[in-house]
């Protein structure tokens, strides 16, 4: 199963519809950490991350992708979910750990790459001139 912008999943709808289609292998988007305290509630985070021990306890192999791991402390606040898959003799890792690469997290650390490799002027413009239009492709 391929449930990619589910967020934990946050919503308990969603970890049921998962639960009820009991998938071998789901590839879903954990709690999105980085949001927490001001775009998303933390009473949400932790919904989402009773939902996921809940889908790893029953999913055999849970691939994690963007959302969780945008967070440079996404393997602690993934601690509890990693101890219920443990625990039900699963396994839950990241895409690129499923085919055998090192985890490389640009996204966690996206403040100090753009400290140490800033972007263009003109691909700061560009950026701005996305919003509900055809997307061209950008100045490189």
């Amino acid at each position: 199963m391929f449930a990619p912008d589910v967020q934990g999943p946050m919503s308990t709808r969603t970890s049921e519809l998962v639960l009820n289609e009991a998938p071998s292998v789901i590839m879903l988007g954990g709690p999105p950490f980085y949001l927490g305290g001001f775009r998303v509630e933390t009473t949400q985070l932790e919904l989402g991350l009773r939902n996921l021990e809940r889908i790893v306890e029953a999913v055999p192999v849970v691939i994690l992708e963007h959302h969780a791991l945008r967070d440079e402390s996404w393997k602690q606040n993934l601690a509890p979910v990693y101890h219920q898959a443990f625990n039900s003799d699963h396994c839950i890792m990241t895409a690129a750990e499923y085919v055998g690469n090192e985890n490389v997290f640009l996204e966690s650390k996206r403040k100090q790459l753009y400290q140490g490799f800033p972007p263009s002027a003109e691909f700061k413009q560009w950026t701005k001139t996305l919003r509900g239009k055809t997307i061209a492709k950008p100045p490189l």
